[in-house]
């Protein structure tokens, strides 16, 4: 189906003034990313659908230069960077963008351990996950540390509404603590494009938060939307900003809790369930004379 090139009333506020491309770009949390002195982590457990676990990253940060949403893209893949930081109302969408590459000139993102991680699942019968901190591969002078990371999620088996608990004994900063709850898990039912966007469905009415990325090579172009009732529309503007091309969907849930650790002036525990499909995003057919 081809997408016209039409004005979206759809409820979806489509924060697309600051990110014009023909103003700063169009990656909206650039403009209020600041850059400064941060010491903050992130660690993500997260099931997809189809796997029969769950798998476990975390970063602990001390940063200078960079904000905390570019020295994360630094580390990770953006659409899991999108779903951590983007915190939206439910029927809004927001345009992302963040470009491939080295962290800036002047940047300093030192990764930083807290010992070996214990990932301890619901059911005390099973064994908990434990991650011992890992050597980043040298990317520049500028970036350098350790991270945390399960490759096998086989391991730590997901249990709906579980509780995980996480831990470490503390090394350069720490010790560590938190807890969060497992969210149900989400499965996208249908996917489809018409005049007005891309209609994502999925089995339950729950909300959910829905991502549509298009990776160019230079650069991964997204949107996110928080999808209420069952349903999300990702409106027609937002695909072609994304432009034509293979494309990635993505449904998912969250879970958030505060993470504890001495050392760190904020940190936080997620949870996230997801559903993944491919498609492709058409070129927009031209409009009538």
């Amino acid at each position: 189906m081809r997408l016209h090139r039409t004005a979206v009333s759809l409820g979806l506020a489509l924060a697309a003034t600051a990110c014009s491309p023909d103003a700063e770009g169009i990656d909206p949390p650039s403009t209020g990313d600041v850059a400064s002195d941060a010491r903050f982590g992130l660690v993500l457990l997260t099931h997809e659908r189809g796997e029969p676990g769950v798998t476990v990253s975390g970063q602990l940060l001390a940063t200078r230069g960079p904000g905390r949403i570019a020295a994360l893209h630094a580390l990770a893949q953006p659409e899991q960077v999108w779903l951590a930081t983007q915190r939206l109302e439910p029927g809004e969408c927001r345009l992302m963008h963040t470009e491939h590459g080295p962290p800036a000139p002047g940047s300093v993102i030192d990764l930083l351990s807290v010992g070996e991680l214990t990932v301890s699942a619901p059911d005390r019968r099973d064994a908990p996950l434990r991650l011992p901190p890992r050597d980043f591969p040298p990317i520049s002078f500028a970036l350098g540390g350790v991270v945390y990371d399960g490759d096998a999620p086989e391991a730590l088996p997901y249990r709906d509404g579980g509780l995980y608990r996480i831990s470490a004994p503390g090394d350069q900063i720490g010790p560590l603590g938190g807890a969060v709850l497992a969210p149900p898990t989400v499965h996208i039912d249908d996917s489809e494009l018409d005049d007005g966007g891309l209609r994502v469905r999925w089995s339950d009415r729950d909300d959910a938060l829905v991502v549509v990325a298009r990776d160019t090579g230079r650069d991964t172009l997204g949107v996110v939307c928080h999808g209420r009732d069952g349903e999300a529309r990702v409106p027609a503007e937002a695909l072609e900003r994304l432009g034509p091309g293979d494309a990635q969907l993505a449904a998912a849930r969250i879970r958030r809790s505060p993470l504890l650790v001495d050392g760190l002036s904020d940190a936080e525990l997620l949870f996230i369930t997801r559903d993944t499909i491919d498609l492709t995003i058409p070129d927009p057919a031209p409009e009538d004379p």
